[in-house]
């Protein structure tokens, strides 16, 4: 899914992924058909991160045409164990918290840049929104 992307380039995770699954009755949590998993080298917006996952997902769809034309698509029983879920995020999830360090909070303007509404801040008690940010080192 897409928000756990948001999480995981807001959390500085090296590597982002796309999983081709069963449907199940409980959520996400069907036999695995395929996956792939992409590096992640930071600054990397989300729009990036959106553009690779969809690549991927177009790869692992002709991977489970190919298993579908042998006659069978086969499926790996996940480790529940490892799983992961992320929440969605509230509006008051945007606001960038001043006290992380620089990387950090680039990272978090990265992640919910487009096309979500960007990070937010406020200044002169005016909501200002924020899709840009660069760490600059001091000397």
């Amino acid at each position: 899914g897409f928000c756990p992307t948001v999480s995981a380039l807001i959390k500085g995770e090296p590597y982002i992924g796309a999983t081709a699954l069963f449907a199940s009755e409980d959520m996400d949590a069907g036999d695995v058909i395929a996956q792939k998993k992409l590096p992640v080298t930071y600054p990397f917006k989300i729009s990036e991160a959106f553009e690779a996952i969809g690549g991927a997902y177009s790869g692992l769809f002709v991977e489970g045409l190919s298993q579908f034309d042998k006659g069978r698509i086969e499926g790996k029983e996940q480790n529940h164990n490892d799983a992961t879920f992320c929440l969605w995020r509230g509006e008051d999830d945007y606001r960038i918290q001043w006290n992380q360090k620089a990387n950090d909070i680039v990272r978090f303007i990265d992640a919910l840049g487009p096309p979500y509404k960007g990070a937010k801040a406020y200044m002169d008690e005016k909501e200002i929104r924020i899709f840009d940010a660069v760490e600059v080192s001091e000397k």
